[in-house]
């Protein structure tokens, strides 16, 4: 209301949370650099904290949040970049710019809670309400990072600059024309769900139970959907050579860092690119819910799969979602019978799973949960009858026919 009230009488309007240090470095170059982007378009930050060696961490790189390859662009010399994850505790908004917030009917607004947590939605707003396309000055980009003070997210959540540097180093190859723009499949559910929490991860954790469900003494390992790269390490560390078809160029070069082999982040390159070579096991981690034509996907890369090798797919478990939403009397997000088209994303289960293998021309083989918290300890004193109800994902392996 504030802002409203005064939009006339000041040049600029800066809000922030109050864990959050905006120095006069910052505030210089954004109005030096804000002028040289179109009218619909406003820089931001990333925010940081610091270890006591003195090594950054960029605590709003986490879970699905990425660098939109799509969105790199040069303007005045300096090289710009979307990152999806628009919460930095902090806007800054020239006059025009509050006018056109306001005017857009996303700016005074009640508080509210979608895309993030209720207590930080306010900064955030002006990019994710009221039409303006927030971007990050790569080329530039130390003099956009906000000190986040608390440094509560240390080993938490964040990646540390080693890790960072080698993104923003594709993506000035991206402005240049010399690395791809493109994008393995669009990673964001059309629905509404707090927190995007379905959308595809991209800083996916190691997953256990990949040790029982994958064959480990076959080592040669084709990843589609590879994100930095943690996931695979697990594999590397078990003795196998991973190739990883990435989701983009930028988040490859997280992977590199840890040992994949990266190809195109495009599948029908990606298969001509490894003409010659044939894998072991081929893994969808948190693919095929994604693509329009799940099917065509797995008999594209059956071709790259040796005689009687693996296949192994994992994906969200829908079906024990919307048990347990019923048994809690919540809403559960997909309608019963809801399309690929109507929310960017397949309802997948076990038998889903199995269908889609046979179909594909694969013979499906065992069902692995993957449980966690509660569920898990519900499941083990019911010696596995209930693990598919429980299971937040599941694993499901085949065999090349």
């Amino acid at each position: 209301k504030l802002f409203i009230e005064r939009q006339d009488q000041f040049d600029l309007f800066i809000y922030s949370e109050d864990d959050t240090l905006l120095t006069t470095r910052n505030l210089t170059a954004w109005i030096e650099v804000q002028p040289l982007l179109a009218k619909d378009q406003i820089l931001g930050f990333l925010r940081y904290e610091v270890y006591r060696d003195g090594e950054l961490s960029y605590c709003g790189v986490h879970y699905h949040y990425h660098w939109n390859p799509a969105s790199v662009q040069r303007a005045g010399g300096e090289i710009f970049a979307h990152y999806t994850n628009e919460h930095s505790a902090l806007s800054v908004l020239t006059r025009d710019q509050l006018k056109h917030c306001i005017a857009s009917g996303g700016f005074d607004v009640p508080a509210h809670q979608g895309r993030y947590d209720m207590l930080v939605s306010a900064a955030s707003d002006p990019y994710t309400q009221c039409g303006l396309q927030r971007l990050i000055c790569v080329s530039r980009l130390d003099d956009f990072l906000l000190k986040h003070l608390p440094n509560v997210y240390l080993g938490r959540i964040g990646v540390k600059a080693r890790d960072f540097t080698p993104q923003l180093e594709v993506i000035e190859q991206i402005a240049d024309g010399k690395a791809s723009d493109a994008q393995l499949f669009d990673p964001k559910v059309d629905i509404y769900v707090p927190r995007e929490a379905w959308n595809k991860i991209y800083y996916a954790e190691p997953v256990p139970e990949y040790r029982r469900a994958m064959e480990f003494g076959a080592r040669r390992i084709l990843s589609v959907g590879c994100g930095d790269g943690q996931v695979e390490a697990d594999w590397i560390a078990q003795g196998a050579t991973v190739t990883g078809i990435p989701m983009d160029a930028i988040i490859a070069a997280s992977a590199v860092q840890k040992g994949v082999e990266v190809l195109s982040p495009d599948l029908n390159l990606a298969i001509q690119e490894t003409e010659g070579r044939l894998f072991d096991i081929v893994v969808f981690h948190q693919v095929l819910e994604y693509v329009p034509e799940p099917v065509e996907w797995l008999r594209k890369v059956r071709q790259r799969l040796a005689d009687n090798g693996q296949v192994v797919v994992c994906a969200p478990n829908q079906m024990g979602r919307r048990i347990r939403c019923k048994v809690r009397k919540e809403a559960y997000p997909f309608a019963e019978r809801a399309s690929f088209g109507d929310a960017n994303m397949h309802v997948t289960g076990p038998r889903i799973l199995r269908g889609w293998l046979q179909e594909a021309g694969f013979r499906p083989q065992a069902l692995h949960a993957i449980l966690r918290g509660k569920a898990a300890r519900v499941a083990e004193m019911a010696k596995g009858l209930v693990d598919s109800v429980l299971a937040e994902a599941i694993i499901q392996t085949g065999r090349k026919s």
